[in-house]
């Protein structure tokens, strides 16, 4: 027994006992605060408990977003759209105005025009109606006659035979 003695051990003897021998204070139930915390665990578990999903709003920004998408593009297209009309008028003016310029030239070979000013330009569709009026006495359905408002002029031109059939002065004022 005397080797018993002389023999030590590092740990102390309470450490050395089985765990079922340890005070019921070491557990951590038996702890007024562990009741406590015991108490409010359950509330602890529905916090971390996903509720459903509320409806998210993002949906309404990617709906005002596609809404304003939407107009600029409906603004572009009529944009482009009046700008391509406005080209197209302008272009149909351009042959008008050149086939005007023809018309001034052919009749200019043959009879002396004002100068600087542009021509009205009227085609005779119904020669008929015109016959009391003596410029047109002669006329025929498909002449051209160019007036020169600022010169007072008016000329009668037939393009099939290439002929001056009248040349007058007009007043053009009031009556």
């Amino acid at each position: 027994m005397d080797d018993r003695s002389n023999f030590r051990t590092s740990e102390p003897e309470e450490t050395v006992r089985p765990v079922a021998a340890r005070p019921v204070a070491h557990v951590p139930h038996s702890l007024p605060e562990a009741h406590k915390s015991a108490k409010e665990e359950p509330s602890v578990k529905h916090k971390h408990i996903r509720k459903p999903a509320a409806p998210k709003k993002g949906w309404l920004k990617y709906l005002i977003a596609l809404i304003i998408i939407g107009l600029i593009a409906w603004l572009a297209y009529g944009y482009i759209t009046t700008k391509n009309q406005l080209e197209s008028a302008k272009n149909a003016g351009g042959p008008a105005q050149g086939e005007t310029q023809q018309l001034v030239n052919e009749v200019g070979k043959l009879v002396q025009l004002p100068q600087g000013e542009t021509p009205t330009i009227a085609t005779v569709n119904n020669a008929t109606k015109l016959q009391n009026q003596a410029f047109f006495k002669d006329a025929q359905n498909g002449d051209k006659v160019l007036i020169y408002s600022k010169s007072g002029k008016a000329v009668l031109y037939r393009p099939s035979t290439n002929k001056v059939i009248e040349y007058s002065t007009v007043n053009l004022t009031g009556t």
